[in-house]
């Protein structure tokens, strides 16, 4: 068994155990693991129901992974999933309030979704890329594809990055938990 055949085994066996087994797209496990041999994925459970993370590594001894976060955000209208890699980026000049924000085109499974994207120092001092749904009818559609609580494929800056989600659809039912 090859490396990427056990790592396209472990995805699958993950799933089934997860009790929320779904087709996966073996096209999309074959590209993230002929990138990134190495993955590490957490649940929302895992961070005390903060945020899903997968950590993409290039070799086992890889220092410098690429790390994605998808957690729920809150918002007037609601809750949806927004996205944070920390991808090198220059910082988004937010200034200008007048100037709209910036925009992307992510995908989540193969679907393509509008996104607000911004560029910003995070406290650690590492860049960070945030992406917000820009419309109601992506936010529905990411947040379904969430709800399903499988392992989910978003194209974030070319990067394709699997989030395993379970516990989102409690999450985004209880609106992101309740306020402190």
């Amino acid at each position: 068994m090859t490396l990427n055949q056990s790592i396209s085994a472990v995805f699958s066996i993950a799933l089934l155990f997860s009790g929320h087994a779904r087709a996966v797209d073996q096209a999309q496990i074959d590209e993230v693991t002929a990138a990134y041999p190495v993955q590490k994925l957490m649940t929302l459970e895992d961070t005390k129901r903060r945020y899903a993370l997968t950590g993409l590594y290039k070799s086992k001894e890889d220092e410098t992974p690429v790390i994605a976060f998808a957690e729920v955000h809150l918002e007037k209208n609601g809750v949806s999933v927004a996205f944070r890699l920390n991808l090198t980026c220059a910082p988004t000049d937010l200034s200008d309030r007048t100037r709209p924000l910036p925009q992307q085109v992510i995908s989540v499974g193969n679907q393509k979704v509008e996104a607000y994207w911004v560029c910003s120092r995070e406290p650690s001092g590492e860049m960070s890329n945030l992406f917000l749904i820009k419309s109601d009818a992506g936010k529905t559609f990411v947040n379904g594809e969430f709800s399903k609580e499988g392992l989910v494929f978003v194209r974030l800056n070319g990067t394709l990055v699997p989030f395993n989600a379970k516990g989102f659809s409690q999450a985004l039912s209880a609106g992101g938990g309740k306020a402190l």
